[in-house]
């Protein structure tokens, strides 16, 4: 839907602005990951597009040391991959191998797994992690 791409387009120009703000980070992503969730299946034609695109965007993130657990945290960048997981698990493990990802990804998710302290963040880990169990084509 071009409704969706704009609204997509409009969260990656956040990021990719010099004046980026952590707040209106957190809250792109929050909406890519709404986005991911509430399209579900319909989301997975545009998963090998989106993904590259988010993982640069951590990667200047993470470069520029922007995730300070406060404003801007790691659990947001999780919570979008987990969505990945959800509706696609197999094109997404196979993104994070292909980027040599996976280590830093587990690794990422049980340090901060006890962070998510909202039932939602627990079922999303939870739903990401049956889907790999489950779905993945490992």
């Amino acid at each position: 839907s071009p409704y969706v791409q704009s609204l997509l387009n409009v969260c990656f120009s956040i990021f990719k602005n010099e004046l980026f703000d952590p707040i209106f980070g957190d809250s792109a992503f929050e909406l890519i990951e709404l986005v991911i969730l509430s399209m579900n299946a319909r989301f997975v034609p545009f998963l090998t597009r989106f993904l590259p695109e988010i993982f640069e965007v951590f990667k200047t993130l993470e470069a520029e040391d922007a995730f300070d657990g406060h404003m801007l945290h790691h659990l947001s960048i999780l919570k979008i991959f987990f969505g990945c997981f959800y509706i696609d698990p197999t094109t997404t493990l196979q993104f994070l191998k292909e980027n040599q990802f996976t280590g830093t990804f587990l690794q990422l998710w049980i340090k901060y797994s006890d962070d998510f302290q909202s039932v939602y963040g627990c079922k999303l880990q939870i739903l990401a992690a049956l889907r790999i169990l489950c779905d993945a084509d490992i």
